[in-house]
């Protein structure tokens, strides 16, 4: 399943999230990311999850997180939010691991001034990287 626009931007968004709270989520992933969709701030749930350090991810892209095969879904949905005010995306992909695996990730992704706000959540069993 390909991104999906979630809702409009409404008139008086939400206070964003404090950013010194992201390790403490337990099992989700969460992330900020510039406009053009490069990690500014990862919680610790990036090496649990997946065997990146938070550090290592620092400056690089979402997109080039995601399964090769799903990447332009997403860089469509985000640009379409962007440019018509969508506020948030929701999607479905495979994640690579430190390991060279893969996998299964829902995310949603909001876009709010000029910022991405994003969360994942993995689905039960985690794929290989033999697996599609």
């Amino acid at each position: 399943m390909g991104p999906v626009p979630a809702r409009q931007l409404s008139p008086n968004p939400p206070a964003t999230a404090d950013a010194a709270r992201l390790p403490e989520l337990g099992s989700v992933l969460l992330a900020t990311a510039d406009a053009e969709l490069r990690f500014v701030l990862l919680s610790g749930a990036w090496e649990r999850l997946l065997g990146w350090q938070p550090q290592e991810l620092a400056g690089s892209s979402l997109i080039d997180m995601l399964h090769p095969e799903e990447r332009r879904a997403l860089m469509g949905a985000a640009t379409d939010a962007r440019e018509t005010g969508i506020a948030e995306v929701d999607f479905d992909s495979r994640v690579g691991t430190r390991s060279g695996g893969w996998r299964r990730m829902s995310w949603r992704l909001r876009f709010e001034d000029g910022c991405w706000y994003a969360a994942a959540v993995t689905h039960a069993a985690p794929r290989n990287s033999a697996t599609k």
